[in-house]
C-alpha cells in the first residue's frame, strides 16, 4: 500500500492502537491511583471513575482530531482530482477546438450539437450555424442518397469510416474522408 498516505496506512491499526493504550493507561493510572488513595475506598472510588471519564474524553478528541484530519485530507484530494479532471476537460476541449481536422459532434438524428473551429473554415458556416444544422445537409446532392444508411450504419456498428463528398456554403464540393465513432454521454 504504498500510494496511500502515511496517516492511512495506520488508520487499520487503530483499533490496536486503542487497546495497547487503554491497557497501559489502566495499569499505570492504577497504580498510581491506588498508592495515592488506597487508604480512602470512597476517594478511591471517586478518582478511579474521574480516570475513567478522563480516558474517555482524551481518546474521544485524539480521534475527533484524526477524524477532522481526515476530513481535510480527503477534501484536499478530492480537490485536487476535480481540478485535474477539469484541466484534462479544458485540454481535451481546447485539442479539439483547434485540431487540423473537421470535428462534428453529431446527436442520434444526425443534427450537429457542437463542431470545432476547423469545420467553421471548412464549411463556411458560423458556429451557430452549424449548429442548427444536420450533417445531412453538408452531403453534396450526388451523395445524399446514401447518406442515411451510411448514418445508419455508424449507430449499429459503432464506428465506420467512407469517402463521400460535402458542399459548403459557397457551393464548392469538397472530398472528404468521414472518420465516425458512435458514442453515448
Amino acid at each position: 500500500m504504498a500510494s496511500q498516505k502515511p496517516s492511512t496506512r495506520w488508520t487499520r491499526w487503530l483499533p490496536l492502537l486503542y487497546l495497547v493504550f487503554g491497557i497501559a493507561w489502566i495499569l499505570a493510572s492504577d497504580a498510581v491511583v491506588g498508592g495515592l488513595f488506597g487508604e480512602s475506598p470512597h476517594l478511591l472510588l471517586l478518582v478511579s471513575t474521574f480516570k475513567g471519564f478522563a480516558f474517555v474524553a482524551l481518546t474521544a478528541l485524539l480521534l475527533a482530531v484524526w477524524w477532522r484530519a481526515e476530513q481535510r485530507y480527503n477534501a484536499a484530494m478530492l480537490e485536487n482530482a476535480e481540478a485535474r479532471a477539469s484541466f484534462a476537460a479544458e485540454r481535451m476541449a481546447w485539442m479539439s477546438r483547434h485540431a487540423n481536422d473537421v470535428i462534428l459532434l453529431l446527436d442520434a438524428d444526425g443534427e450537429i450539437i457542437d463542431c470545432n473551429d476547423r469545420a467553421e473554415v471548412t464549411y463556411g458556416y458560423s458556429r451557430t450555424e452549424l449548429m442548427h444544422m444536420s450533417v445531412f445537409e453538408l452531403r453534396a446532392e450526388a451523395t445524399r442518397p446514401v447518406a442515411g444508411g451510411q448514418f445508419r450504419e455508424v449507430l449499429a456498428r459503432g464506428a465506420l469510416v467512407f469517402q463521400t463528398e460535402h458542399r459548403t456554403r459557397d457551393g464548392r464540393i469538397l472530398p472528404v474522408e468521414v472518420s465516425s465513432k458512435s458514442v453515448e454521454f
